[in-house]
């Protein structure tokens, strides 16, 4: 396989992971980093990193700090 090849598949599988989070979030009406870890296979560091993403882009909140936090749809605005 190709290295551009395998780039698309990658970013494909990315987009498709961050698609489900973003239907299953207010599906359940807030989910955990644990709870993502166990639905994307992702690691912790990559979960917070993907959260942080979506904070700044205004789609998800933290609530709680720690062990106890967990994500919540944003407000729309």
């Amino acid at each position: 396989m190709a290295p551009a090849e395998a780039g698309d598949r990658v970013e494909s599988q990315l987009g498709e992971r961050r698609l489900r989070l973003l239907t299953i979030l207010p599906e359940r009406g807030r989910v955990t980093n644990a709870e993502i870890r166990r639905l994307s296979g992702y690691s912790r560091t990559q979960v917070l990193k993907l959260m942080r993403s979506f904070r700044r882009e205004g789609l998800v909140r933290v609530q709680g700090w720690g062990r106890g936090a967990h994500y919540v749809p944003a407000d729309p605005e």
